[in-house]
């Protein structure tokens, strides 16, 4: 047997589901395992807008759920990572076009270095879970200006607060 044919017959078996099915042995079925499956057997990922590393990464999550199943509050979140020219979040809101905070239980802005005020936080009524890590806010007074928090969850780590 020439080398020429070996080679096709090691790309053959690879491709066989029977090379897969060997690999594929013992590692779980994310939809299947309760442990990995985010919401009732369903994983969820975020979708991701823009693969070029230039430009800064935004994520969204949206529910999976059917209209009339009872949403936890993870299903409804909103997330960005290393936006840019941002500095409170109602730039946040105008410039990424959310239509209805209100409808927002998680909250996730992080490392966008010209974030620098909270001002807007207040249109997020249902938050429950707050992630605001590695920007570079300084105060925490929109916070407290909220009213009554249901926060469940408060990350503010890696910022200028004083």
């Amino acid at each position: 047997m020439s080398l020429e044919d070996t080679q096709r017959r090691t790309l053959e078996f690879e491709r066989s589901e029977g090379f897969i099915d060997d690999i594929m042995e013992g590692i779980p079925d994310p939809a299947s395992d309760p442990l990995l499956a985010l919401s009732r057997g369903s994983p969820k990922a975020p979708a991701v807008r823009n693969l070029n590393m230039a430009a800064p990464l935004r994520t969204k999550v949206t529910p999976l759920l059917e209209e009339d199943e009872e949403q936890s509050y993870r299903d409804k979140e909103l997330s960005f990572y290393a936006l840019n020219d941002v500095e409170s979040l109602d730039d946040v809101i105008r410039t990424q076009r959310v239509r209805d905070p209100t409808d927002f239980a998680v909250l996730r802005i992080m490392h966008c270095g010209a974030l620098t005020s909270m001002k807007g936080i207040g249109l997020f009524q249902s938050l429950r879970e707050l992630n605001l890590s590695s920007n570079s806010l300084m105060s925490m007074q929109p916070l407290f200006e909220m009213g009554p928090l249901r926060l469940e969850i408060l990350n503010l780590s890696c910022n200028k607060l004083t």
